[in-house]
Formats: structure tokens, sequence, C-alpha cells
């Protein structure tokens, strides 16, 4: 838990100082953006190295952020879909 706390304030003080996130972080304002979709898919797509085609990563990604389009504190919602997609790719193999 002291690992979650210290990485938000790392980004909440990079946040205050500059627009752009740490690298390694998702830019949590990237969710009203097509991009974000991308961003995502595209970090699954680096970490499972080509295991999955990446249309069959899009369209799981697009479906969980569809379904986590409502949720009340969207800061972590990237991580969620990722999580969510690798889980669910997980039940298929």
């Amino acid at each position: 838990m002291e690992d979650l706390v210290a990485a938000y304030d790392t980004f909440a003080r990079a946040a205050d100082t500059d627009s752009t996130p740490p690298k390694g972080t998702v830019d949590m304002h990237t969710l009203s953006k097509p991009d974000g979709i991308e961003e995502v898919t595209d970090r699954l797509a680096g970490r499972l190295r080509g295991n999955f085609p990446r249309a069959a990563l899009l369209t799981r990604v697009r479906r969980q952020f569809a379904a986590l389009q409502e949720a009340p504190i969207r800061d972590f919602v990237p991580l969620f879909v990722e999580r969510r997609v690798r889980a669910e790719l997980g039940r298929t193999t």
C-alpha cells in the first residue's frame, strides 16, 4: 500500500509541474480521447509479445473501457481495463 501511495505522490507532484505524466504511467485524461484505448492496447500488445492479434486486443480493450464508462473514480480505469483484458485472455488459453 505504501508503494501505491508513493507512486501517487510522485504522479501528483509531476502533474503539478509538468503536463506530461511520468514515464510508465497512464495519462488519466486520455480516457476521453480515442488514443487512451490505443495506449492500453499498445501496452498490452507489448507485454503479451504478439501472442494475440492486435485486433483481438483492441476489441477487448474497447469493450472493457465501455463497461467502465460510468465508473465514479476514473483514475485507475486504464489499469482495470488492462487487468480485465489480461484475465479474459488467460481464460481463453
